[in-house]
């Protein structure tokens, strides 16, 4: 017999692993130094990641969003200016269009997504609507108020962001990808504010 003094149990995503050589190690930090103006998104999809695996679904929605603010709303943080900064960058509509590809065999998910836009007549979703759900999600979830219970993100309403979360995860996951390996010159940094 053993006393115990604690014990608590919770849900998680399993972690993924993966084994470095010391070879590999120093091509990735090679990599890294290449990239390091994508630091800051990859730092928003990182924590974001993290946050989907314990079910923090409106938390990881918030950073796998930033990754695409940060790198494609140019400053704009209004849905009507962002939207028009968004509509600008091919990569990102391209991650757009995969995205819709993607989600609409996945039969759960994509009747997330039609509710999520009661704005949409029919099964008509484009990239532009695409756009504005995550734009209108964001929105949606920041201007939240206890006394909505539909729309406030509780610990128990929370699950309804997980597709919403998942979209985003998937996007954000391209649009890094698509902007590794096309790294162009292009200042990724924020103007410190006066």
């Amino acid at each position: 017999m053993i006393s115990v003094t604690n014990y608590s149990t919770s849900k998680k995503y399993p972690d993924s692993v993966a084994k470095i050589t010391s070879e590999g190690f120093t091509k990735l930090v090679e990599y890294t130094s290449h990239t390091k103006a994508l630091l800051p998104a990859k730092a928003f999809w990182l924590q974001g990641k993290n946050d989907f695996a314990d079910f923090r679904y409106v938390q990881a929605f918030y950073s796998f969003y930033f990754v695409l603010e940060w790198l494609y709303a140019n400053g704009k943080f209004k849905t009507a200016g962002v939207l028009e900064q968004f509509e600008k960058s091919s990569v990102l509509n391209s991650a757009l269009e995969a995205a819709i590809q993607s989600f609409r065999g996945q039969d759960r998910h994509w009747r997330a997504i039609l509710k999520d836009m009661p704005w949409l007549r029919g099964d008509a979703v484009d990239v532009p609507a695409i756009r504005r759900y995550l734009v209108e999600v964001r929105g949606r979830t920041h201007h939240v108020s206890g006394k909505d219970k539909v729309r406030f993100p509780s610990r128990e309403g929370g699950q309804q962001y997980e597709t919403p979360a998942l979209v985003a995860m998937y996007v954000a996951t391209l649009v890094i990808e698509t902007e590794e390996r096309t790294l162009r010159p292009r200042d990724y940094s924020v103007s410190p504010l006066v």
